[in-house]
């Protein structure tokens, strides 16, 4: 009877031996798959992190530069990459610290996600240039008389002269033909008239100042002439 009772206790114990090494292995299968689980997460939180850290090392700008926007038309095939590459230099290392980031500004600025870019469209692109600079300090100059035109002395009073009319007399304020439409709308409401009202010599009207047509021309072939000294500036480096 002892031996059967050994037997059975060996039996039940060797039972037990086998559930707890299945157990044993089942716990350690978990273990490792929790592990590996968190490496994973960790891996890719540390990879969430660096690029937030990344996309924030964007440091102050140097007391002797200064950021502005210009608006650079694309090209058949540009993408967001291109358009940085042609701008980014040393200047622009010290401020974003890698392109990369500089794509993400420009990105942001044009409110698009994708590096590929529609043909011929108008982008604001953020360029750093020396706050001396001669064609910056004249932009300046001219974005403040355009603005105190608008501000005090926007409206001018003009005695109608053969051969006026309210879309001629809208594009002498004005750069270009969609703007001399707006204008012309503008004018004929200020006065009460037609846009196509034909206007007789003598008659006085009011009208926008003439001077912010040839202000504007002048300030936007000044932004070009920018544009392409930075361009060409950048290629030599």
């Amino acid at each position: 009877m002892d031996k059967n009772l050994r037997t059975s206790y060996g039996t039940v114990r060797n039972i037990n031996k086998n559930k707890l090494k299945r157990r044993t292995k089942l716990k350690l299968y978990k273990a490792g798959i929790a592990t590996v689980a968190a490496s994973v997460l960790i891996l890719l939180g540390g990879i969430k992190l660096s690029n937030k850290i990344q996309e924030s090392e964007i440091l102050p700008m140097p007391d002797n530069q200064s950021m502005i926007t210009i608006s650079v038309r694309t090209q058949y095939g540009d993408t967001l990459s291109d358009i940085a590459g042609k701008y980014y230099n040393d200047d622009f290392e010290g401020v974003y610290q890698n392109i990369n980031n500089y794509i993400n500004a420009i990105k942001k600025e044009n409110k698009v996600t994708s590096d590929k870019i529609k043909y011929n469209i108008n982008l604001d692109i953020p360029v750093i240039i020396d706050s001396d600079n001669q064609y910056y300090q004249h932009i300046l100059e001219l974005e403040k008389e355009i603005k105190d035109i608008e501000k005090n002395d926007l409206w001018v009073e003009h005695t109608i002269e053969s051969g006026d009319s309210i879309s001629y007399l809208a594009s002498l304020a004005s750069r270009n033909i969609s703007e001399t439409y707006e204008l012309a709308n503008k004018i004929s409401f200020k006065n009460g008239i037609g846009p196509k009202k034909l206007l007789q010599a003598g008659e006085k009207i009011l009208i926008i100042n003439p001077k912010l047509g040839g202000l504007k021309i002048e300030l936007e072939e000044t932004k070009k002439q920018l544009e392409e000294t930075l361009v060409i500036s950048n290629k030599k480096k």
